[in-house]
């Protein structure tokens, strides 16, 4: 589960991580344990592209204002 803020990025490793859950690569040392991190850092614009306007669309993610504009941080409604 997502924390209750959070930054886009993070999100992002949370996307690509679902991939590779329960790898057994991951267990044994055969994979890098900073793939995912790896796979987001070197395609953060790709994944703005795909995920930023359904960021902006769900109902109970809602942006913070933050002083850098570069930096996106989110925080997230609790259901009722």
């Amino acid at each position: 589960a997502m924390p209750m803020e959070f930054s886009e990025r993070e999100l992002y490793y949370v996307i690509a991580g679902l991939s590779y859950a329960g790898d057994p690569r991951f267990l044994f040392g055969a994979e890098s344990i900073n793939k995912v991190e790896n796979i987001v850092d070197a395609n953060f614009n790709g994944f703005q592209d795909i995920y930023r306007d359904l960021l902006t669309d769900l109902p109970y993610i809602n942006p913070l204002p933050l002083k850098d504009e570069s930096l996106c941080r989110y925080t997230r409604s609790r259901i009722s």
